[in-house]
């Protein structure tokens, strides 16, 4: 299925995907049904399908209105599921760009993930620490010390 749902993968763009699949579907339907019920005023489908695709688009030319009251309903419905879309969409567009503008990314694997780079960087500090130590404990060992130097002078 091309738009599976699926809650634990919804993004923002699978979101705008689903919504743009529902408004069609809707126009679409919105129109066939305008038509089976309101033949008086939408002759043809192509006709029905052009006021939906108005009345969605919040166009409205008002050349073509449904005069019965299934039509007014279908109308009615197709008006709110259209703002809705625009609202949605815009929200989502605008979540994306003010995403990109913000930088870095908030979702909680990048989170774990840095967090995970800060422990290793800070082991690695500790490793480092003490390897310096080591190393300073090793040249100390190989270095003659003052009292060896003067034991051997003595003897």
């Amino acid at each position: 299925m091309l738009f599976q749902p699926r809650p634990d993968t919804i993004t923002p763009r699978r979101a705008v995907q689903l919504i743009v699949l529902a408004t069609v579907s809707v126009v679409l339907v919105a129109g066939v049904v305008v038509w089976l019920f309101d033949r008086q005023d939408f002759p043809s489908l192509g006709l029905a399908w052009w006021w939906a695709l108005q009345t969605a688009t919040t166009i409205g030319y008002g050349d073509i209105v449904p005069s019965s009251g299934t039509g007014r309903v279908v109308g009615a419905v197709l008006m709110v599921e259209s703002t809705a879309f625009i609202a949605i969409t815009t929200a989502g567009v605008t979540s994306a760009l003010v995403n990109r503008a913000r930088g870095p990314s908030t979702e909680p694997a990048v989170d774990a993930l840095a967090e995970r780079v800060r422990e290793l960087d800070e082991r690695l500090a500790r490793i480092e620490l003490v390897l310096r130590q080591l190393h300073l404990a090793a040249v100390h060992e190989d270095r003659p010390q003052d009292d060896d130097v003067e034991r051997d002078d003595q003897q």
